[in-house]
């Protein structure tokens, strides 16, 4: 046996360890979410589907691919509907003096954001 068949099978036995005592990421992360207007409904969809999807990547069949689909499904209509609601609730405050100011103290929070990423990226 060569060196590069052998070096091969020893990389794919590490990685092999490694997936199974370390697991799998999908990736993302919560990086641009805002999970402040989810409610405790929403969690619990949020929840549900990630534990369908990792029932899915164990033992892939069928049945589990559409189980997680559903969840999916069920997870996006919760976000949805905790957005519209956070946003009509936000709309029906606007009409007060309260409401204006927090539209100034959204936008300067908006404004640090962006700041301190563009001096990041310099």
């Amino acid at each position: 046996m060569d060196f590069p068949k052998k070096w091969k099978r020893t990389a794919d036995t590490i990685r092999g360890v490694a997936k199974k005592v370390l697991g799998v990421s999908s990736g993302g992360g919560n990086a641009g979410k805002e999970t402040w207007r989810w409610n405790e409904e929403t969690h619990d969809a949020i929840k549900k589907k990630r534990e369908e999807r990792k029932n899915m990547e164990t033992n892939r069949d069928t049945m589990k691919v559409d189980e997680y689909k559903q969840a999916k499904k069920e997870a996006k209509r919760g976000v949805a509907k905790a957005k519209s609601e956070t946003f009509k609730d936000m709309y029906e405050q606007l009409e007060s003096k309260e409401g204006q100011k927090n539209i100034f103290r959204i936008a300067k929070q908006r404004n640090k954001k962006r700041r301190d990423i563009y001096n990041i990226l310099r």
